[in-house]
């Protein structure tokens, strides 16, 4: 198996000692202060904004899985600024890629814009 999967152990050692590198470089104790403040985090995050985990059964919109064996959360619709927190991957993506066309746009205006458009003709 080690011989069939030869790559990925390469990959994987690879990034297993750059992270080994990065986290004496950091600093061990401080990394698991900083772990433990994003733990503590998190639980704020869930007791205030999640009242449910569920399936897509009860999920909509924004919230919805790709696959119906993900679970998702229900997220307590009184506060808007947790809704960020539990968009579903495919929502997501969408939102990034709408983002970047924007941008993507007006980059493309400004550089129009710099052009002789009666050469480009």
């Amino acid at each position: 198996l080690t011989v069939w999967l030869a790559g990925d152990y390469r990959l994987y050692n690879h990034y297993l000692a750059t992270f080994q590198l990065e986290m004496e470089r950091y600093g061990r104790e401080q990394l698991d202060r900083d772990v433990a403040f994003l733990r503590q985090l998190n639980e704020e995050l869930t007791k205030d904004c999640v009242k449910e985990v569920a399936d897509n059964s009860k999920l909509t919109g924004e919230f919805r899985m790709a696959l119906d064996i993900v679970e998702g959360y229900v997220m307590d619709n009184t506060k808007p600024w947790c809704a960020p927190y539990a968009r579903s991957e495919p929502n997501f993506s969408v939102q990034v890629r709408t983002k970047q066309n924007i941008r993507l746009g007006r980059a493309r205006e400004k550089l129009l814009r710099g052009l002789d458009r009666e050469k480009l003709a």
